[in-house]
């Protein structure tokens, strides 16, 4: 419950009612708030965040080829420019 708190007061997290002191979440909007947050691993690689593929055995991301990441990069910033 503290996260959900804090995000209140970030002004992030799923939508809620406020009775006076009292917050509470729909069961639906929770749900859907939820499936909003999903990341789908073909969009991420064309915004340019690392795929598995880019992680070493502990889940970092493994650039030890820089050429092929300095070409990859250079070619999402074409498309973003384009």
């Amino acid at each position: 419950m503290a996260t959900l708190a804090s995000w209140r007061h970030l002004k992030k997290g799923p939508p809620y009612l406020r009775f006076g002191r009292v917050v509470c979440y729909r069961e639906a909007t929770i749900e859907e708030w939820i499936l909003s947050q999903e990341v789908h691993p073909i969009e991420a690689a064309e915004d340019g965040a690392p795929t598995p593929e880019d992680l070493d055995d502990e889940g970092e991301p493994d650039f030890s080829d820089e050429d092929e990441h300095a070409s990859r990069q250079s070619e999402s910033w074409q498309d973003d420019a384009a």
